[in-house]
Parts: C-alpha cells; structure tokens; sequence
C-alpha cells in the first residue's frame, strides 16, 4: 500500500514533526511553518511562503537527512522521501477589516434595510462582515 493510501499529506507531515519534536524541538518548530501540499509514489512534497519562509527552508533543508530517517521509521518506507520547497503567496496577506461604524452606516444605507427598519420601528444593532 503507497504512502498516499495510507496518510494524508497533512496527517504525515503533522505526525513527522510530532516524532522530531522529541529530537529536536527547535526543528519541529519551524517545521509548523511547512504546509503539505501533496503526496507523489513516496515523496511528500512541503511548502514553505516565499516571503517569509526561506530561512526555515534552508534550515529544514539543512536536517534532511534526520527527516528523511524519520519519515522512513515513521512510514515503514525505505523509498520514503520529501521535498522542501518555496511558494510566492502561501500566506496571502489578510484583507484589513472594515470599521464597525463604516459598516453600520453602510447596512443602514442599503434601501431593503432602511425600508424593513421603517416598517417594524426597528435599528441596528450590530452588522457582521
């Protein structure tokens, strides 16, 4: 059975990096930066955000070796591999939130709004995004 009929690229990446937390903390640290994206025959493919990522990749990429032991152990694979690779826009920057007052006086400014407020004497009294 291949390692793709057995895990989920998100189950085996969180189970690697709950077996190098016991070695090596600081590793399994910044291995929750990495984002599983797929698994191909044996190889788990892990993305890192171009912007901010690089220098976990690299250190990632530096422990190969011991993830690479690890995952075989793990999985019970001798062809057991990974790559650690960069992505441009992983963590897409969040959009700023609007005010509640500016949202307020939007909905209030809605004409469906304004006409079901008037016909049960009613107000707003909170808006959700």
């Amino acid at each position: 059975m291949s390692l793709k009929e057995r895990f989920s690229p998100e189950l085996l990446w969180t189970k690697l990096t709950e077996a190098i937390q016991y070695r090596q903390p600081s590793l399994a640290s910044m291995m929750q930066d990495g984002m599983p994206d797929r698994i191909e025959n044996s190889l788990l493919h892990v993305l890192f955000d171009e912007k901010d990522g690089s220098m976990v990749c690299a250190a990632l990429n530096e422990a190969k070796p011991l993830l690479q032991q690890e995952l075989k152990e793990l999985t019970g694979d001798k062809y057991a591999d990974l790559t650690l690779r960069l992505k441009k826009g992983l963590h897409s920057e969040e959009t700023p939130k609007r005010k509640l007052e500016e949202l307020k006086r939007d909905v209030a400014d809605n004409p469906l709004v304004k006409e079901t407020s008037d016909l049960f004497a009613g107000v707003i009294v909170d808006v959700f995004e």
